[in-house]
């Protein structure tokens, strides 16, 4: 098969039996077999990784790209931390299946781990999500393997060790997919890999190591842990300390000072969140914002670590990281109109239709006005029009009402029926209004 032929996004019907469901996906064997997948070629006019690095770096904060380029130049590794689209792109002209699922975008080994949950448990997850979007399930599988394969070059193993190792990887995810697939829907979405599953088969060694790993972990999630090294007092004021070069105040804003983008950030936040979580984060005040450096791939996009306070020394530390979406669906192979109407478009709507039905009956109102006062165009039988007409000819004086209080009630009733649409719309798309 060759390796840049494409295939058409599949979509499999609900209520499939198990049986169905597998015997699908073997079939998509016979349009995508899985030894279509064991070659790859560069294809024509194949763009230049590093040139695609700084085409991602356009939007970037400028003054942290030295940073980002001093992190990636270490090894092979740290550069394949942080080229996420240089890979993407590769990975468009590749085979795949037809099943798209919602990746991470960034699946390599470094963004797998043991990390604490809201509920401060600490379980085996993937911790990066900042290029996640809709693409081919391969995709993310691929990227995984791949990482073992240069980290294990990077640390001086041989081939025969990185083989085995991708194996491993590989071969676990085949079994554990065919282990989830005989899951309950319940029971899948629940389903985590706990730190205690986790380490239950190690020797004794590792274990102690591994438990003290998550002791680590755990502190992380615990703010009143993290309070004295992030925080400094100005006065009576709790401040997040500046550690450059990975943690400072935005140029131009002072300490305390919260910028306006970043309230509205949170504000939608919030809003997307369950009532009884909103209540939790109602009970703290924000009270400083600061630009936060990490990882590799993420350097020099807008990432900010917000403290918040609910009283002395009761602290909440939230991350505010900027998803470059648009980027990501570029390497991905996705067009320019697929990026307007797929990943723009839905997020423009929700401000721009209520407000603009909400301005017509301004409209309405504003060529009534004009034209009763002799303004407007004397061709058109508009409402203010007719008022017009009627003052002149003395409509009032001689007692014929309805020439005005018709065409008054109906501007009157059309400006509301606006209104009353865009307050719907508003309601709909708006978060902050859905729950009331």
């Amino acid at each position: 098969m060759s390796a840049n032929k494409r295939i058409s996004v599949i979509e499999l019907p609900k209520g499939m039996s198990f049986r169905e469901r597998l015997a699908a996906g073997k079939a998509l064997r016979d349009a995508c077999p899985r030894k279509g997948h064991a070659i790859w070629k560069a294809p024509a006019g194949r763009p230049d990784p590093v040139q695609l690095v700084l085409e991602a770096e356009k939007r970037r904060l400028p003054e942290l790209l030295p940073l980002r380029h001093g992190r990636m130049v270490r090894s092979a590794f740290t550069f394949y931390r942080g080229a996420a689209l240089t890979m993407a792109s590769d990975l468009a002209s590749t085979p795949f299946t037809g099943i798209r699922v919602q990746c991470c975008g960034d699946a390599h080994l470094c963004n797998f781990g043991g990390f604490a949950t809201p509920e401060r448990r600490i379980i085996f997850a993937i911790n990066d999500l900042d290029e996640t979007l809709p693409a081919p399930w391969e995709w993310d599988v691929k990227r995984l393997a791949a990482s073992f394969v240069v980290a294990c070059r990077d640390k001086g193993l041989s081939d025969a060790a990185a083989k085995d190792v991708v194996m491993s990887c590989v071969r676990t995810y085949r079994e554990s997919m065919a282990e989830f697939s005989g899951l309950k829907t319940l029971e899948l979405w629940y389903r985590a890999l706990a730190a205690d599953e986790l380490i239950a088969g190690l020797d004794p060694d590792l274990r102690q190591r591994a438990m003290k790993r998550i002791q680590k972990e755990q502190a992380k999630s615990r703010g009143e842990e993290m309070f004295p090294k992030l925080v400094e007092h100005k006065g009576d004021m709790p401040i997040i300390k500046d550690q450059l070069p990975t943690i400072f105040h935005a140029k131009g804003h002072s300490p305390g000072e919260v910028q306006k983008v970043i309230r509205d950030a949170f504000n939608t936040y919030r809003d997307s969140l369950p009532h009884s979580s909103q209540s939790l984060l109602d009970r703290y005040e924000l009270r400083d914002a600061a630009i936060k450096v990490v990882g590799v791939g993420s350097v020099g996009t807008a990432c900010w670590v917000l403290l918040f306070m609910a009283g002395e020394n009761d602290p909440l530390f939230l991350q505010v990281k900027e998803a470059t979406y648009i980027e990501a669906a570029r390497s991905y192979g996705a067009g320019s109109m697929r990026i307007i109407f797929r990943y723009m478009v839905p997020r423009i709507i929700p401000m721009l239709v209520p407000g603009l039905v909400t301005l017509i009956p301004a409209y309405v109102f504003l060529e009534a006005s004009l034209a009763y006062l002799g303004l407007g165009d004397p061709s058109l039988p508009t409402w203010g029009k007719v008022i017009n007409d009627a003052a002149q000819q003395g409509a009032l004086y001689n007692g014929q009402y309805y020439w005005v209080l018709e065409p008054a009630a109906l501007l009157m009733v059309t400006g509301l029926g606006f209104a009353l649409v865009g307050f719907a719309l508003d309601r709909i798309f708006n978060p902050r209004l859905r729950g009331m």
